[in-house]
């Protein structure tokens, strides 16, 4: 073995050791001693593609390419790089290419098939697989990849959509064993809005790597979109302790969370609203006998407490570290203060005498109005300051 294979023999192993920074410099030097080594540029590739320097990389690998284009290794990762910097239509060529040099590496129809999808990572590295603040499911075409848009971008859409269905199944069936051929064929079918199919997938990928964090991110995403907001913070909490240089993961427990609030402050709303009639009712009718007035006097608080409990339960689903994530104080304390002032103007004017008299009436339908108003003014802005917390930390992720 001459000097140079030896040199990059150790740049790989540095390289697969995730020691990128030695890789780069010993690939670097082989280049400056033999300029048309197109080994080394490829090494060179997948080094700078770790570091995360996508531009360094593409320019590395289509060197790589031009002088070895019999090189189906130097194809796959030019067509990483170029998903990387944002070249789907090159990066799909580029993995055709390698699939045609060497069919039977499943790595090249893997490779393919996250091409296919605008997946933007490599291996191991899938994508972010993060959440938008109140967003829709992943894919080519988000959230309606099952439903592409007519035309010619619907006629490509589908033709992406089935490329990568074809690809992971080459895959699959190449490497049956190998957990990243099933993972990416769960994200084929998440964008084709086969999620059942989907599960299957992504337990496989598990069954045969346990600690495969981001097949255990995808079931959490999966869970979220069903309802199960706990079930998906623990996978998400999960898919973030075995990978925590993802921050993705992290941001994905916020927005599970934040998704468990909206749904207690929907709640809450309905039954801000639900009170109001109830009072309205109350000053229409006058209910005969104090038992019937009393019964309705305490379908207001009993509303509360339902809300309440649903809260209650919302937060006991949730895994321990998400519970200091949980913010419904302000909910509670809109509806609380809702619920009150429609209480006491339901004793008021089913109990007071005189209080159904047209000024004291109306001044106390203008009151419970100003303080419905106010109860709903704080649940929206309760909401609006989550979303922006998620967004902003989500903005910064992506930075």
């Amino acid at each position: 073995m001459t000097g140079a294979g030896a040199e990059l023999d150790r740049a790989e192993l540095m390289a697969s050791a995730d020691r990128y920074a030695e890789a780069i410099t010993i690939a670097a030097q082989v280049i400056a001693a033999e300029p048309d080594n197109g080994r080394a540029f490829a090494i060179l590739a997948q080094a700078q593609l770790g570091a995360g320097h996508a531009d360094q990389a593409l320019a590395a690998a289509s060197r790589a390419v031009e002088l070895d284009p019999a090189s189906a290794w130097s194809h796959r990762l030019r067509s990483i790089a170029l998903r990387r910097t944002g070249d789907g239509g090159g990066a799909i060529a580029a993995a055709l290419e390698a699939c045609k040099l060497d069919p039977h590496h499943w790595m090249n129809h893997f490779n393919l098939a996250q091409a296919a999808l605008g997946v933007p990572g490599g291996v191991g590295v899938p994508g972010t697989g993060s959440l938008p603040p109140f967003g829709a499911r992943p894919g080519p075409g988000g959230r309606g990849a099952d439903s592409p848009a007519p035309g010619r971008a619907g006629a490509a859409l589908s033709g992406r959509l089935e490329l990568a269905r074809q690809a992971g199944a080459m895959a699959r069936q190449l490497a049956p064993d190998e957990p990243s051929a099933h993972y990416v064929s769960g994200l084929v079918s998440r964008a084709c809005g086969a999620d059942d199919e989907a599960h299957e997938h992504f337990r496989r990928t598990l069954a045969l790597d346990p600690e495969y964090s981001s097949a255990i991110n995808e079931l959490g995403r999966l869970k979220l979109e069903r309802g199960n907001h706990g079930g998906a913070a623990r996978d998400f909490i999960q898919a973030a302790r075995l990978a925590p240089g993802q921050g993705a993961y992290g941001h994905n427990v916020e927005v599970a969370v934040a998704r468990a609030e909206r749904s207690v402050r929907m709640l809450a709303s309905w039954v801000i609203y639900g009170s109001w009639l109830v009072f309205l009712a109350a000053c229409v009718v006058q209910l005969p006998g104090i038992p019937a007035r009393l019964a309705l006097l305490a379908a207001v608080p009993a509303a509360g407490a339902a809300v309440t409990a649903s809260w209650r339960i919302h937060l006991r689903r949730m895994p321990t570290p998400a519970r200091t994530l949980f913010q419904a104080r302000s909910i509670l304390l809109a509806m609380a203060v809702a619920l009150a002032s429609v209480a006491v103007g339901v004793a008021v004017v089913e109990f007071v005498p005189g209080a159904r008299s047209g000024d004291t009436e109306l001044l106390i339908v203008l009151a419970l109005l100003a303080v419905r108003l106010g109860a709903f003014r704080m649940l929206r802005e309760s909401a609006r300051r989550r979303h922006q917390q998620i967004a902003r930390r989500s903005d910064a992720m992506r930075a």
